[in-house]
């Protein structure tokens, strides 16, 4: 199977939505707000972009709740994981459940990678980051992947979920602490140096009551299938996500985005077309949607995002700049500023 690009799954919108529901926000308009419209996700094979996941998990955690994905899994439905959920619950025990959780984790993301590590005592499903992220980001999905797992596995056993311990790699605040401990019990552990769910080996062969291979085959085929339906869907999309890895690496060539898609330059051009778009439509694009929100960043220097966006100098960036707005970086940081003071 080809690797996806760092995407995640769009029914991970779905499935976080109850929990978002709960506050008194305009959830829609936040997310179109940072650019990221519900409406482009509506066919469940189109997958969300790294850069988006990112800003998504942002604007959540501020409008709502650093511990919303503890929430989120504490009335899971299973069916929002498509097959994937399914051929869990239908495992025949704990080891066929973690090696399926791990062979089939990127149907939901691949931005991270799960493991399962067995040793004589004890063993335990960890992630390792395959994208670079924020300390926000970070600290969810060490969240959203030990109550998932939980959560799953109580769906499949019961309250008495098997795990013999949680570790997370940071501390939740001492107002949402309770929040965790009463999720995850007395056996969680934070600030550990990786996020692990771990086992008693005791307990790794034990049968499982809704243990059914046929069913769980027939699922996890699904699984792989979905996801290489959704690796071919929305070239666009694609390239948009390898353009964004590349442009600060200054490698953001068509033949090479064309190589890593797994087709010749002529013919990412032609599907280009198709899809009413071109390469260079696509990087400019993409170059004009960036730069507004690294200069938002007052942290960030010019010559910083000059080399974000894959420029060799700031000149080079400026006058890109003022020929996409009529207004030169600076001149727009100095404009954004005013209005800030006017608003505050």
């Amino acid at each position: 199977m080809k690797k996806l690009l760092a995407s995640s799954y769009s029914g991970s919108l779905a499935f976080m939505q109850p929990a978002i529901e709960q506050y008194a926000i305009d959830f829609s308009s936040k997310l179109e707000s940072n650019g990221i419209h519900l409406n482009d996700y509506s066919n469940v094979y189109k997958r969300i972009p790294q850069q988006q996941c990112a800003k998504y998990i942002d604007v959540i955690i501020k409008e709502t709740s650093p511990c919303i994905s503890i929430n989120a899994c504490k009335h899971l439905n299973p069916a929002l994981l498509n097959a994937f959920g399914t051929g869990l619950l239908y495992s025949s025990s704990l080891r066929d459940f973690c090696h399926r959780y791990m062979n089939g984790f990127a149907f939901i993301t691949n931005l991270i990678d799960v493991n399962f590590v067995e040793h004589n005592n004890e063993s335990y499903l960890t992630i390792t980051e395959a994208v670079d992220f924020n300390q926000v980001n970070s600290n969810y999905y060490s969240d959203i992947f030990s109550a998932l797992t939980v959560s799953l596995l109580k769906l499949t056993v019961g309250p008495n979920s098997m795990v013999k311990k949680v570790c997370l790699t940071w501390t939740p605040p001492k107002d949402i602490m309770q929040n965790y401990l009463d999720f995850f019990g007395d056996n969680v552990e934070f600030s550990a140096d990786k996020t692990m769910v771990v086992f008693d080996n005791k307990q790794m062969d034990d049968a499982f009551i809704w243990a059914n291979e046929t069913l769980a085959a027939k699922a996890d085929k699904t699984v792989k299938e979905f996801i290489e339906r959704s690796y071919s869907f929305d070239l666009t999309s694609k390239v948009t996500n390898v353009i964004a890895q590349l442009l600060p690496e200054g490698k953001c060539s068509k033949i090479l985005i064309a190589e890593i898609c797994g087709m010749s330059e002529s013919t990412l051009q032609n599907k280009l077309n198709i899809e009413g778009t071109s390469f260079q439509k696509i990087v400019d694009n993409l170059r004009k949607k960036l730069a507004i929100d690294y200069l938002k960043d007052k942290d960030l220097t010019l010559e910083q995002i000059s080399h974000k966006l894959g420029y060799y100098s700031c000149s080079n960036f400026s006058r890109a700049f003022k020929s996409w707005f009529g207004v030169t970086p600076v001149e727009y940081k100095k404009s954004r500023l005013g209005e800030l003071a006017l608003v505050g």
